[in-house]
């Protein structure tokens, strides 16, 4: 769902005693729209009911809240780790015997841990830049 904030702008006439000219009622070129956008920073739609240009921002409304969201889905480098973790939990929970090496198994668990975490998220964050 996009949330738009939106702005109109009518002409003002030859009449009028404002010096305040915007453009003519008339359509812009695609070309010269494109261009006012990137100028702007804001899209340029056209009603033709108003007869006017408007300017407008596209928002994303957002069903989760920004702690769960980035994590799960938008940080790259917050769900390696998130998603890192569950993966890395999961094979010392079904693997117990993997860190029988060491006399100090939780230790060796959360150092482990840490450093595979770690390297997940730079691993991803490289990936993402080199691909984006």
């Amino acid at each position: 769902m996009v949330h738009k904030d939106v702005f109109f702008v009518y002409e003002v006439g030859e009449d009028s005693k404002e010096d305040f000219y915007v453009w003519r009622s008339s359509k812009l070129a695609e070309g010269n729209a494109q261009l006012l956008e990137k100028l702007l920073l804001c899209k340029i739609g056209w009603s033709e009911a108003e007869r006017a240009y408007f300017f407008y921002n596209d928002y994303p409304v957002y069903m989760l809240p920004e702690w769960i969201r980035n994590p799960l889905s938008e940080c790259v480098v917050c769900y390696a780790s998130v998603y890192g973790s569950m993966i890395y939990w999961g094979f010392v929970y079904f693997q117990q015997d993997a860190f029988d090496w060491t006399e100090n198994k939780i230790g060796a668990y959360f150092f482990f841990w840490i450093i595979f975490i770690v390297s997940n998220c730079f691993i991803n964050g490289f990936l993402y830049r080199k691909n984006n």
